[in-house]
């Protein structure tokens, strides 16, 4: 059984797209055949989260049977795959020219994933933490950063919380991102019990700010907390959620925002794809 390109450029620029084409393909398409039936998947790298890369994941991960091939016209160390129609490079750069764009030559030719310029952060700048070095004297606060989308219905965005450890300031600042932030639809009173759970556990590390996007009634939840003597700051709103990244683009190029190495794979997947895959609903504000 041959499977040859079932994704494409709009059906990867969404989660909900590229859970999908897996989805069809574990539920659909794997369980055809019999035991002794092989099956090949063939295709380019259109996304890090694309049906082959998932594939790759799952053989590497043991949690799949299989191979994982790839055969760019050229590699990284200039072999070339198919040396009887390309003997050398000087053909390999003719083609480059016949095909003449820059993104169609890395994703069909040289199997590269292309990020454009429209991405405001690039995957590799984010920088990643084993381990929190806390020192008592850079220590300034424990922050939860709140982007609120009060409804539970099925077209709503999602609230985003993302908490995080604050040391230092200016030149010094480091900001560990901790993990598993919350990124779900919730209405009102879910969100303010949300909220409060998560303050009562981190609280016991030290001081510890909320920082509540306020736009429109969503406000009030700073205020519902502020009430109830939990420290919650409004956050005023300016520009869009890309113009707000931007903000923290070189913080996370420099090294002074981190993320942990496990439990924050969808948060940097949203901020990677902002602005060409799609939007990113948790950003974090503090």
């Amino acid at each position: 059984m041959l499977i040859d390109d079932v994704e494409d450029d709009q059906s990867v620029r969404s989660k909900e797209g590229r859970d999908k084409t897996y989805d069809w393909l574990v539920r659909e398409v794997l369980p055809i055949g019999d035991e002794n039936t092989k099956i090949m998947i063939v295709g380019n790298l259109l996304h890090r989260d694309s049906l082959i890369m998932r594939i790759q994941k799952d053989i590497k991960q043991g949690r799949r049977k299989g191979i994982f091939r790839s055969y760019p016209i050229i590699d990284d160390n200039k072999k070339i795959s198919w040396p009887a129609k390309f003997p050398t490079t000087k053909e390999i750069e003719e083609l480059k020219l016949k095909i003449g764009d820059e993104k169609a030559w890395k994703q069909e030719y040289v199997l590269k994933i292309v990020y454009d310029e429209s991405r405001v952060i690039h995957p590799d700048w984010i920088h990643y933490y084993d381990k929190i070095h806390e020192f008592e004297d850079n220590f300034r606060y424990n922050a939860i950063g709140v982007d609120p989308a009060i409804s539970e219905s099925t077209y709503a965005d999602s609230t985003g919380i993302v908490t995080a450890k604050v040391y230092g300031n200016r030149e010094n600042l480091k900001i560990y991102i901790l993990p598993n932030p919350i990124n779900k639809k919730m209405n009102f009173p879910k969100a303010v019990e949300t909220i409060k759970d998560l303050y009562k556990v981190i609280s016991q590390d030290g001081i510890t700010k909320i920082f509540v996007e306020s736009v429109a009634m969503q406000g009030a939840i700073a205020q519902i907390l502020d009430h109830e003597d939990i420290p919650a700051e409004e956050v005023k709103i300016k520009g869009d959620k890309r113009a707000r990244l931007s903000i923290l683009a070189n913080k996370i190029k420099n090294g002074q925002i981190l993320f942990p190495k496990h439990g924050a794979k969808d948060l940097i997947d949203q901020m990677i794809d902002l602005g060409t895959y799609g939007n990113i609903s948790t950003i974090f504000i503090f």
